[in-house]
């Protein structure tokens, strides 16, 4: 499907893949912020294309083992003088 470091290309890619989705479409993300912005992307971009795309997009708490709503993430780590987190994961849904 691609890798979401590759910003637009990814995405386009990722838009053939969910169009040949009929139906119910579940999917696991793993979100790279530094390489998104190199590519002219961001985190924000990629959630708010998935859900222009109907589907309900969650974030993976690691820590806490759920699942927490996508604008709850923090892309910039306070403790790191706000540097970018390393990755993110996203559980996204379709029915």
């Amino acid at each position: 499907m691609g890798r979401m470091e590759h910003g637009d290309g990814m995405l386009r890619g990722m838009e053939r893949f969910i169009s040949r989705s009929e139906t119910h479409l579940e999917m696991f993300l793993e979100c790279y912020p530094a390489g998104l912005e190199e590519a002219g992307a961001s985190g924000e971009l990629v959630v708010d294309w998935l859900r222009a795309h109907h589907l309900a997009v969650m974030a993976i708490n690691e820590k806490a083992r759920r699942f927490v709503p996508a604008d709850s993430i923090y892309l910039r780590t306070p403790s790191f003088g706000g540097e970018l987190v390393r990755a993110f994961n996203l559980y996204c849904l379709r029915n």
